[in-house]
């Protein structure tokens, strides 16, 4: 008897699959709810047979050589992939990503924890959900992943670093979802995805559409009738509580002037703190060109641009 578990049209088989699931679900969890541990490890003392050091103090250092392997990692499935031109793009497309978010949107070293943090997760699922890379299910579990990044972060602000922390933080949504699309496509990329068109009514009627207009549609009724507050004009003890009025108010900035100003950071220089406007609009477009990984856009530029070209010395000719 084979074992099987059903997620709507999705059914996920064998033992070995079940496991994996598990395991990142519970790898998930475990970044989620033991946030303050693992920082505690990674920024207190740690004892070794040749002395004493803080990881969070190296974290520049091991990021670079953990870069290096990946890069030459990638260059290995570059020689032995397919479709190359168009991955590479996206790694390009990545890479900058990376570079703009490390140099605008992190404010030390030790946050590019979140890159692998949810690449490790992307490519958990896609094994578990597409271990022969024949669905290439790279939207599906795109969304799910980021919503998971998403899920971890207002845990961190309402409930598990509460006490400190002075807004729902945009950078670190859009931190995760880079984690998340560098892991899928270290999975997906260099292999062929078949004649994958772009049909944009397939993408309007997703599940993952559906969603964001329903979380969208909640957060405006909440909006509207004044429960939810995305700044604040003065400093707030708690995100949530009961007013002189005894009505709910639920607050996405604790401190008066975080969202959408520069910072002082512990690399030098500034960073820039996204708020509820350009953040959503910076992640909806990150998502929108890494989605389009899914499709043969180049291909379908390519043939465009051919189609010119011959129309072009076509009317020369005649």
């Amino acid at each position: 008897m084979i074992a099987k578990i059903r997620f709507g049209k999705i059914e996920l088989i064998g033992i070995t699959n079940i496991l994996i699931f598990v395991f990142a679900i519970l790898y998930w969890l475990s970044t989620c709810f033991y946030h303050l541990i693992v920082t505690d490890i990674l920024t207190d003392w740690v004892n070794t047979p040749w002395g004493k050091f803080i990881p969070r103090d190296y974290s520049m250092q091991i990021g670079i050589a953990v870069s290096a392997i990946f890069f030459f990692y990638i260059i290995y499935q570059f020689v032995k992939g397919t479709r190359r031109l168009t991955t590479v793009f996206y790694w390009v497309f990545l890479a900058s990503s990376v570079l703009l978010a490390f140099r605008y949107l992190i404010t030390a070293p030790i946050e590019i924890i979140h890159f692998p943090q949810y690449a490790i997760l992307s490519i958990l699922l896609a094994r578990v959900f597409d271990k022969d890379k024949k669905k290439f299910m790279l939207g599906t579990i795109f969304f799910c992943v980021t919503m998971m990044g998403v899920l971890d972060e207002i845990n961190q602000y309402f409930y598990l670093t509460r006490q400190y922390t002075e807004y729902l933080d945009w950078n670190d949504f859009t931190l995760n979802e880079i984690g998340a699309a560098i892991g899928l496509l270290t999975y997906y990329g260099f292999i062929n995805n078949g004649d994958r068109k772009w049909i944009f009514k397939d993408i309007i009627l997703s599940a993952g559409s559906k969603f964001i207009i329903i979380i969208s549609s909640i957060v405006f009724i909440l909006f509207v009738l004044g429960i939810l507050k995305f700044y604040t004009s003065v400093k707030l003890s708690s995100a949530i509580f009961l007013d002189e009025h005894n009505m709910l108010k639920i607050y996405l900035e604790r401190l008066p002037g975080k969202y959408g100003s520069w910072q002082e950071r512990d690399l030098g220089g500034y960073f820039y703190t996204l708020n509820c406007i350009n953040g959503p609009l910076i992640m909806a477009l990150f998502g929108f060109v890494f989605y389009s990984f899914s499709f043969n856009c180049i291909t379908y530029v390519k043939r465009y641009i051919l189609k010119i070209k011959r129309s072009v010395e076509h009317d020369t000719n005649t």
